[in-house]
């Protein structure tokens, strides 16, 4: 592995083409084909009112506003509210051939529509119906249903001669674009047409839908340009539905240049709420919090539109993704909470990831602790709320006595506001709602507090969650150990939580388990760190060790070269060797490989010259800069250099200057030795 790693490529700006003008060419064609329909549109219905000897008038974009929406709305609601009760919807041919006992199944909370359609089959089928009263009953049925019964109702239309038209291709496209079966929905599409049925803007909606659940934009203009062939007018949910799939593919360049068409454009297809949601999004992908917060102000100051709860979820992502802006994350969110809206889980778990951000440990506790007593079951938290409160482990700094008493002050007015106690969840265990094994202290005021904390709650998890806990939250746990400065809860987590991916083609691997099986004291964090007296025995528990990954052995290396314990590195890299010949290896892509197998030299190479190893490091360099290719900077090996220098090793201070290109008088050997690269 060493000999083939590659050093990992510097990302490089894309250099813009003149392919990515090409939707923006179209689109802008599309507009102007557009206001054409519009001035026809107009026109043929003030010669329809003269005609009818009615007053003229003009079709304003209020009115234009109303009929995209109602195009492209579910098909339950399109044009006329939905009845009270569900088997007041459905066609009357529908309602005539079923019994009372079936139509009480429809009106059921969760209708049982394969017992209906069992009805319907033994009393006649769908036969004399037209494709008016299978649509009729297709908007009755809820998406899922309907996509697991969509081949049997395409069979029984089959089977009563009934040809499906435009609109059954609409609502089963509907639903297998909400299920997110992108596949079926080009499927459907391309089987419409072939019938020679014509796609309405609504077919093209859920068509562009499925490019988006694909990330495909290329497909997703071609489309578009399909539209514009056959005069169909797009409305806002196409273009909101365009910029989305940008978004996907990370486009976002082409994402702005559409949302800025709409913009502009007329009112008809001016931003609603969701354009504004997702164009904040994109902001928060790339950092760009300033331009998240100018966008807001543009829809509710400039336009005067009134935030939705989709509309603050994405500004409280976009302040929360920057350090600097943390505080503004949570007055948002405070705000979007006094306007009778509830942030949902996700927002909820951005607020703990930005905690991790800035180590503001305190405030994530007592937020993740309001989440699970709020007794509201959309609230719990789940794995990605673990996953980022043990960041917050990891970032936070033990403070002064003063400053935790100021912490206490401030972060309760401030977190508690967000959940409020709701229905009571279901005991259980024991008659009583588990709770977050946190220790009885407001505030974790030493490292060892912190550690304790965090193997509570992972061993919590593991005990009575373990289907939330994969070898990510364990390698987060274990960059918790090395945050906090203890070698001695590293060591215990890899060698007793972690074990090495079996490899069905090594036989020499397995025959070294199984003689490891026989040795009880093989392996154990007591022999090689410390004895189970020094560990709390609450934090002992025998559970199962789970596959380690890549990641494992990188965060494992970078805590033996914090703590120089070559030993330890040694033993890492034995297993990394290892892993490095399983099918899990190989299968990772490549340039993923390559970044991480250079680390881990990195990693070990310092290990070694942190330790005194400083020609056993220089001979690491030189295989790899001579045989694979290794292109080595200074930053790589200034550690190296530094440890030489103080050693008066001037050969390897030579060959590092010779391979890095750099003149030692602007590094001079008195630097201190850096540990953390």
């Amino acid at each position: 592995m060493a000999s083939h790693a590659a050093r990992p490529a510097k990302a490089a700006r894309k250099p813009k083409v003149q392919q990515e003008d090409g939707m923006l060419d179209q689109i802008r064609r599309l507009e102007a084909h557009v206001r054409l329909m519009e001035r026809s549109y107009v026109e043929q219905l003030r010669k329809r009112a003269t005609e009818e000897e009615i007053p003229k008038g003009d079709v304003t974009e209020e009115d234009k506003d109303r009929a995209y929406a109602a195009l492209m709305a579910p098909t339950e609601s399109l044009f006329l509210p939905k009845p009270a009760e569900p088997v007041e919807r459905l066609p009357a041919p529908i309602v005539k051939r079923l019994g009372e006992a079936e139509l009480e199944l429809v009106n059921s909370d969760v209708p049982e529509w394969k017992l209906v359609l069992t009805k319907l089959e033994e009393t006649g089928g769908l036969e004399g119906m037209d494709a008016g009263a299978v649509n009729g009953m297709l908007a009755c049925i809820e998406l899922a249903q309907r996509v697991e019964l969509s081949p049997r109702i395409f069979e029984m239309m089959k089977e009563a001669n009934i040809e499906p038209d435009t609109f059954t291709y609409d609502l089963m496209m509907v639903a297998f674009a909400g299920m997110r079966l992108p596949a079926k929905v080009k499927h459907l599409f391309k089987q419409m047409k072939k019938k020679g049925l014509k796609p309405t803007v609504y077919s093209y909606g859920h068509l562009l839908k499925a490019y988006s659940q694909e990330n495909d934009v290329a497909k997703a203009a071609k489309a578009f340009q399909e539209m514009q062939a056959a005069g169909i007018e797009p409305n806002l949910v196409v273009y909101t539905t365009l910029i989305q799939t940008c978004i996907n593919r990370k486009d976002l360049d082409t994402a702005w240049q559409v949302f800025n068409l709409i913009k502009f454009k007329s009112t008809a297809t001016a931003p609603d709420q969701s354009a504004y949601a997702l164009m904040i999004h994109a902001c928060a992908l790339d950092g760009e919090t300033e331009k998240a917060l100018d966008l807001f102000a543009d829809m509710t100051e400039r336009r005067g539109i009134a935030p939705s709860a989709e509309v603050y979820h994405s500004v409280v992502h976009a302040c929360a993704v920057r350090k600097d802006y943390f505080s503004e994350a949570w007055r948002y969110a405070v705000r979007m909470q006094r306007e009778g809206m509830e942030l949902n889980r996700r927002a909820l778990n951005v607020l703990v990831q930005a905690c991790g951000r800035t180590g503001e440990l305190t405030r994530a506790r007592l937020l993740v602790r309001h989440m699970m007593a709020s007794g509201k079951e959309d609230f719990v938290p789940d794995r990605f709320t673990y996953q980022n409160l043990l960041r917050c482990y990891a970032t936070c700094k033990v403070k002064r006595p003063r400053q935790q008493l100021l912490d206490r002050q401030v972060i309760d007015n401030d977190t508690a506001a967000f959940i409020q106690p709701g229905k009571e969840l279901q005991p259980e265990k024991g008659g009583f709602i588990e709770k977050i094994p946190f220790l009885d202290k407001a505030v974790l005021e030493t490292q060892r507090q912190v550690l304790d904390e965090a193997a509570l709650i992972v061993n919590w998890l593991r005990e009575t969650r373990p289907d939330m806990v994969d070898i990510q939250m364990m390698n987060s746990y274990m960059d918790v150990c090395v945050a906090q400065d203890s070698l001695m809860d590293l060591k215990w987590s890899y060698e007793n939580d972690t074990k090495n991916p079996p490899n069905p083609f090594d036989r020499s691997n397995a025959d070294a388990e199984e003689n490891a099986d026989g040795d009880e004291t093989a392996g154990t964090a007591t022999s090689a760190s410390a004895s189970a007296d020094e560990v709390d025995a609450t934090l002992l528990i025998d559970l199962p060790a789970l596959n380690r990954n890549i990641h494992t052995f990188n965060t494992a290396l970078q805590g033996a070269l914090k703590f120089r314990n070559l030993p330890f590195a040694r033993q890492v890299w034995g297993d990394r060797m290892v892993y490095s010949r399983t099918p899990l290896y190989l299968s990772l892509p490549k340039r993923l490989r390559d970044n991480l197998d250079f680390s881990a030299e990195r990693h070990m190479i310092n290990t070694l010259a942190a330790t005194g190893l400083i020609g056993e490091a220089l001979e690491r360099i030189r295989i790899l800069y001579e045989e694979g290719g290794i292109d080595w900077k200074w930053d790589d090996l200034k550690g190296v250099y530094t440890r030489a220098a103080e050693v008066e090793d001037v050969k390897t201070m030579r060959y590092i200057r010779f391979i890095t290109g750099k003149d030692a008088a602007e590094y001079p050997p008195t630097l201190e030795w850096e540990s953390g690269m």
